[in-house]
């Protein structure tokens, strides 16, 4: 009991000395336990969606089986994102006992020519009208929409259809027979989605492991260790008075479970009512079902106590107040790395496996970067050394005496500025849509199909293009299955858009897709069609032309265009950023200690040498802003070069500003770390 006051009083002493450890312990684990208990959300909301992904995937019929339901999946672009249509029609007989035809989050099936869509959809202003389908009241009560039960998230893009009285989904193809909709679904889901709907498993465990536990036990772990000259000193007089070393470490540590338990604390009230009750996150735009973070206290507790756990225990130990060590010397030969990072990123600009090279080339200049500064800073070091300023020649001096430890927090700064600078250059690429070669559209070529030949006829194909002021081209296709199309079979009503086809870019896309123009053609393909338009057609309006006379209809563009950046990737970004924001108070919590052991170890030896306290600081401020500001600048060349040398292959873009903006707020940040530390211990070294 004795030991435990000792130790509150211990962490909470007033002395302004200890504020840098206070602060630095109580903040690493609220940001600590917080991405723990995030992770584990997260981890928990990816199992729900898979179980709801199972839940609304029917049981797939054997194969000497009549179905009871059978299935055409089919997609359409709807702003730029891919949307899966699940065309729905009764089998032969009525399933099985445990089995229904109804999927979940419908009341029944559509009726014939009617469509259901999710609430997502209709929130856009999306609807079986503006698709060309009849709206449906099959939703859960009686509603137009999808009902939750049905859903993996409640934004999720999803449309159950039905076709028209007199169509059907044919009888061969890709058409999919099932048993029906079972009370669990089947081991592997086979329910329909273009991309998952929260974040599949094949991302899930990167994003999790690497962008939220790994740098939560970083920080945990280096915030337990954070620096207080006056913990130090007790310690060290504990240990003079005779008190044995293990009792001395126990003593820190419960100081350090004394500051960790507030930041816990306040880190799982933040995750309950932030995290774990959450319906929306930021910049994502996907809207969850209520309690897809939740987690049951059996869970939540140990994670609690594993993040103070972890902060004490590696905190526990004994560092003395005074005594100097340099560090092992820096050799030329740690430059390689970092002449290699060059390289590779160099050599990606005309190599053949660019984009391989450049993220190869990417880690390996990681790797410099961290082995480069403390060379770089031993460099700076031997320069101000000799300045005929005594406080700069003594702080060249201390760097080049101990490189290693001087460097430490500028090699990480470093780091962290390639790396969000190379992020910031591929996160620009992405949001312009340049990965897939994308560009302004000035014509629309669509391949379109559906099923039912016997109830679509070619005369109300070309029709339903004219309505749109498109052209409909048949599709030929010969004894080897290969597909071409005759411009001169182009509808008399579409000989503007047949003409801009002829333009040369138009032309050659279409080539380009496997789909040869000829003026020699075999049988015509009744199930298919080139839609040609002289302007951009967007599918929905294609769709709500052709959907009443083309059951089953899918669109496949054929002309580029940007698509909307996949979901993972949103989720992806979310996570990078609480990643940096983590990363970054590990950064500042080691340019605080280094701030904190110059001024403070060195104390006793400047004292002597007699220098006053305010050149003590000075000093300090000097040794520890000039590695930070080298290692930040060489981080961000770094980047830069990764930026330009991405941009001929379209992996990246190179935004300046951007680069600059991060920069700045890196070497900002942490500096103002460093003079605040250096303003706790003002005035306060004897």
């Amino acid at each position: 009991m004795i030991t435990l006051r000792l130790a509150v009083r211990m962490a909470y002493s007033p002395d302004p000395r200890a504020r840098w450890r206070q602060l630095s312990v109580i903040a690493s684990l609220f940001l600590g336990t917080l991405m723990l208990l995030t992770a584990a959300s997260v981890t928990a909301g990816v199992a729900r969606s898979e179980s709801d992904l199972r839940h609304r995937s029917p049981v797939w019929a054997a194969p000497d089986e009549s179905p009871a339901l059978v299935v055409r999946a089919r997609a359409i672009i709807i702003d730029g994102a891919q949307v899966p249509v699940t065309w729905l029609e009764p089998g032969e007989r009525p399933p099985a006992a445990g089995y229904t035809t109804v999927p979940p989050g419908l009341d029944r099936l559509p009726g014939p020519g009617e469509m259901v869509l999710s609430p997502g959809l209709l929130s856009q202003g999306i609807d079986a009208s503006s698709l060309g389908m009849l709206p449906s009241r099959a939703g859960a009560g009686g509603g137009p929409a999808i009902g939750a039960d049905g859903l993996a998230t409640m934004s999720e893009p999803l449309i159950y259809a039905r076709p028209r009285e007199g169509q059907s989904l044919g009888r061969e193809g890709a058409l999919l027979a099932f048993r029906g909709y079972g009370p669990q679904g089947p081991a592997e889901p086979t329910g329909w989605t273009t991309q998952p709907p929260l974040i599949g498993w094949d991302i899930a465990p990167f994003g999790v492991v690497l962008l939220l536990l790994i740098p939560a036990l970083v920080v945990l772990g280096l915030g337990g260790r954070a620096l207080s000259p006056t913990r130090t000193a007790r310690a060290a007089t504990l240990m003079r008075l005779g008190v044995a070393t293990n009792r001395v470490r126990w003593l820190l540590a419960l100081e350090t479970a004394s500051l960790a338990v507030p930041g816990a604390v306040l880190a799982f009230i933040t995750w309950w009512f932030a995290v774990s009750r959450t319906t929306t996150v930021p910049m994502v735009g996907t809207v969850l079902k209520q309690g897809t973070f939740a987690l049951p206290l059996i869970v939540t507790l140990p994670v609690v106590l594993v993040a103070i756990g972890l902060a004490s225990a590696a905190s526990g130990m004994v560092r003395s107040a005074t005594g100097r060590r340099g560090s092992r010397s820096v050799h030329w030969w740690e430059l390689l790395p970092l002449v290699a990072g060059v390289l590779m990123v160099v050599s990606a600009w005309v190599g053949r496996f660019s984009g391989t090279l450049l993220g190869i080339g990417t880690m390996v200049l990681f790797v410099g970067v961290l082995l480069a500064t403390p060379l770089l800073t031993a460099l700076l070091g031997a320069a101000m050394s000799r300045h005929r300023a005594p406080r700069l020649w003594l702080a060249g001096r201390q760097l080049t005496f101990s490189p290693r430890n001087s460097a430490r927090p500028a090699a990480l700064l470093g780091a962290l500025t390639l790396l969000g600078c190379s992020s910031v250059a591929v996160y620009g690429t992405l949001l312009d849509g340049r990965l897939d070669g994308t560009s302004n559209r000035n014509a629309s070529i669509a391949y379109v199909d559906w099923v039912g030949a016997e109830n679509t006829t070619w005369s109300e194909v070309i029709a339903a293009a004219a309505s749109v002021d498109a052209a409909a081209l048949p599709v030929h296709r010969d004894s080897d299955g290969q597909t071409s199309v005759n411009l001169a079979d182009c509808a008399p009503s579409g000989a503007s858009a047949c003409s801009a086809i002829r333009s040369g870019r138009p032309l050659a896309l279409l080539e380009s897709s496997g789909i040869q123009t000829s003026e020699r053609a075999g049988p015509v393909d009744t199930e298919a069609a080139v839609i040609i338009k002289d302007k951009p057609l967007a599918d929905s309006t294609l769709y709500q032309a052709l959907a009443p006379i083309a059951p089953a209809l899918n669109i496949r563009e054929l002309t580029p265009s940007t698509l909307a950046a996949p979901l993972y990737f949103k989720w992806l970004l979310v996570a990078w950023l609480v990643t940096t924001a983590a990363l970054s108070l590990a950064v500042l919590r080691e340019v605080g200690d280094r701030v904190m052991r110059l001024t403070w170890t060195d104390r006793y030896t400047m004292i002597r040498a007699g220098l006053r306290p305010v050149e003590i600081i000075s000093i300090s401020r000097a040794s520890t802003l000039v590695p930070l500001a080298s290692g930040a600048v060489l981080g961000f060349l770094a980047g830069c070069l990764v930026a330009f040398s991405g941009r001929t292959n379209r992996i990246t873009v190179v935004d300046l500003p951007a680069l600059t903006a991060y920069l700045l707020v890196a070497v900002l940040t942490s500096a103002a770390t460093a003079l605040f530390v250096l303003r706790l211990l003002r005035d306060r070294t004897p």
